[in-house]
């Protein structure tokens, strides 16, 4: 397991598993809440709120929604059973550092919500499924564990993303996106002006 302060000596290997889409806060709460595997319990969410005094923290699953009201947009849901030692701290000049120690050993980030000038962001669930010391490429650690429950989020998320949004391009003619995916209910949102979002059904 990679420690906070020690990120830098270790490198993702690959692409790493992402997956981009629109959906609501319910819906994906669902999700968090029927799909993470019984056998990789607890599970908790760590927050990140730059306007908490503690910066970053740690809520319960169940809890999704509560932090969302508040704003909360950026997550990473930790296995307490596959990382037991995992370390929660809050000092803000070791930002970079936590989002990378967090990534590096597996943990699933999840964006959501997020809204800049009234347009709601697409939203991600990424995993880091595999790493390497800088110093030793060749010796290569597996997130198995974390890439198992990735997978179960995104077999589930998959079976309410129903619409993929229209690209038009500069010579009129109009395609599907391969990735951009919207969820029923999200495309509901649009159709009624509820939400705003840079895609088009």
């Amino acid at each position: 397991m990679v420690k906070p302060g020690e990120t830098s000596n270790y490198s993702r290997v690959g692409r790493g598993k992402a997956i981009s889409f629109y959906s609501t806060d319910l819906e994906i709460f669902e999700v968090l809440k029927n799909s993470l595997l019984e056998k990789y319990s607890p599970y908790c969410l760590v927050c990140y709120n730059k306007d908490s005094n503690d910066f970053y923290y740690e809520v319960p699953i169940v809890d999704f929604l509560k932090e969302r009201h508040k704003g909360v947009w950026e997550f990473f849901i930790v296995s307490k059973s596959v990382s037991p030692n995992y370390e929660l701290f809050d000092n803000k000049d070791d930002r970079l550092d936590y989002l990378r120690y967090l990534s590096l050993n597996g943990c699933l980030s999840l964006l959501h919500g997020r809204i800049v000038k009234g347009i709601i962001d697409e939203s991600a669930f990424m995993c880091i499924d595999k790493y390497a010391k800088i110093n030793n490429p060749d010796k290569i650690y597996y997130n198995l564990e974390y890439l198992e429950i990735y997978e179960a989020l995104i077999k589930s998320l998959k079976k309410i993303l129903k619409y993929r949004s229209k690209l038009i391009w500069l010579d009129g003619r109009v395609s599907l996106s391969k990735t951009k995916m919207i969820s029923e209910e999200f495309a509901k949102g649009l159709k009624n002006g509820n939400f705003k979002a840079k895609i088009e059904l």
